[in-house]
C-alpha cells in the first residue's frame, strides 16, 4: 500500500468517526460534492432537510427503539430520503432501504426515491475500510 493511500485510508476513518455538530456539516458538504447527480434524480441538495424518528414500538421498522437518520425531500404526496455518509457498503443499502419504508409509514407519504451518498464504497459487507475495491459513488433505487 502507497503512501497516498495510506493517508486516504486515514482520512476515511477520521471523517467515519466525526459527530454531533461536525457530522452535520460533513453531510452537507458531501450532498453539495454530489450536487449533480442528485440534481440529474429531481433532489436539491439544499431543500433536503433532517429528519431523525424513533421507532418507540417497533412499529415502523420491526426494531424497537431504533433510530432513524435521514435526510428527506417532501414534495406534495412523495418524499425522497438520502443519507449522506463518508463511507459505505452493502450493509448500508440494506438499513437504508428499511429506514426509507419507515419514514414513508411515519410521514404517510410514498417513497419516490432513495439516495445513498457514500465518499467511499466499500463493495462488501465488512466493516473495514482502505479496500482496493473502494470508490466514490452515489447509489440510488
Amino acid at each position: 500500500m502507497g503512501e497516498s493511500e495510506r493517508r486516504v485510508d486515514r482520512l476515511d476513518i477520521l471523517v467515519g468517526y466525526m459527530g454531533g455538530e461536525r457530522r452535520d456539516v460533513l453531510e452537507k458538504k458531501v450532498l453539495e460534492a454530489f450536487r449533480g447527480a442528485l440534481e440529474e434524480k429531481g433532489v436539491e441538495p439544499s431543500r433536503v432537510e433532517r429528519l431523525r424518528l424513533r421507532d418507540e414500538d417497533g412499529s415502523l421498522t420491526g426494531v424497537r427503539g431504533r433510530v432513524i437518520d435521514v435526510g428527506v425531500l417532501s414534495e406534495g404526496e412523495e418524499v425522497y430520503v438520502v443519507k449522506a455518509k463518508p463511507w459505505a457498503d452493502v450493509e448500508h443499502v440494506e438499513s437504508l432501504r428499511v429506514e426509507a419504508e419507515a419514514v414513508g409509514r411515519a410521514l404517510g407519504k410514498r417513497v419516490a426515491g432513495v439516495f445513498l451518498v457514500a465518499v467511499t464504497w466499500t463493495g462488501r459487507p465488512t466493516r473495514g475500510l482502505g479496500s482496493s475495491e473502494s470508490r466514490s459513488s452515489a447509489a440510488t433505487w
